[in-house]
């Protein structure tokens, strides 16, 4: 199993964990940054999305959790062109390794 991916906010105060998992179907979302007031924030991604929509999806998320005090729009719009700029130059999601065979 991976280790999680934690980082914490450009000020050092708050940390988040981030859970590639399909978010509560309450939220009716494919990614939810939690609010960073909360005791242990985390970002939720839901990883069966394709390749670009899972990229635009955790940069959407990551711009919350640096920005919680923007608006939604803003945020997609960011999201949204730095998807575009970053799959236009041909940034695309690594392959996993192979797995190391246990043996002699």
């Amino acid at each position: 199993m991976k280790k999680p991916f934690v980082f914490r906010t450009y000020d050092g105060k708050i940390r988040y964990e981030v859970i590639l998992q399909k978010p509560p179907k309450a939220y009716n979302a494919v990614g939810l940054c939690f609010d960073p007031s909360e005791d242990d924030p985390k970002i939720i991604v839901n990883p069966n999305q394709t390749e670009r929509q899972l990229m635009n999806t955790m940069i959407h998320e990551f711009a919350h959790a640096f920005f919680w005090d923007s608006s939604e729009e803003n945020v997609t719009k960011f999201g949204n062109t730095v998807t575009r700029y970053l799959y236009s130059q041909g940034w695309r999601k690594a392959e996993e390794p192979p797995k190391k065979s246990k043996g002699k």
